[in-house]
């Protein structure tokens, strides 16, 4: 297959792994991969982790396929948000292809994206989340400020 110049799905976490440890960051940075290619488990992933939230990095792999269910290509987007009430699952993402700093929301079927303003069978593949590994220092000095805020609600 060819990538247009991008990289492909297997090396994209290790590529981010290897910047990592090029820039010597690798005891400040953690990346995690989380949910199968085919989209098993990646939305779970996603709202299990808390990165969103904390303003955390965390990339999807959206897959294209042809009619006949094979393959045909993707690109990476940059998860911003989920809803799930049960019944109904939702991402919310940054498109490269939207561009700027809209945030595009897609209904999920499945591990499918409905209604994909740029291809009809598109799916949720798997994730890449990055996350800053606290300082010792900074962990001391929060465990440290909730030593009197104990002592204060014990009052």
């Amino acid at each position: 297959m060819n990538y247009n110049n991008g990289i492909a799905p297997g090396n994209f976490a290790p590529g981010k792994k290897k910047v990592i440890e090029d820039l010597k960051l690798d005891g400040v940075i953690v990346t995690k991969t989380g949910g199968q290619f085919d989209g098993t488990n990646t939305f779970d992933f996603v709202k299990k982790k808390k990165e969103i939230e904390a303003g955390e990095d965390v990339e999807l792999r959206i897959q294209y396929k042809k009619a006949d269910g094979t393959n045909d290509g993707g690109h990476w987007v940059t998860a911003a948000g989920w809803f799930d009430n049960g019944t109904k699952k939702k991402l919310y993402f940054k498109d490269p292809l939207t561009g700027g700093d809209t945030i595009d929301e897609y209904e999920l079927d499945g591990t499918r994206i409905k209604n994909y303003k740029y291809g009809a069978r598109a799916y949720v593949s798997f994730a890449v989340s990055q996350s800053v590994i606290p300082e010792p220092t900074t962990l001391l000095l929060f465990s440290a400020g909730l030593i009197p805020l104990v002592r204060r609600l014990r009052k």
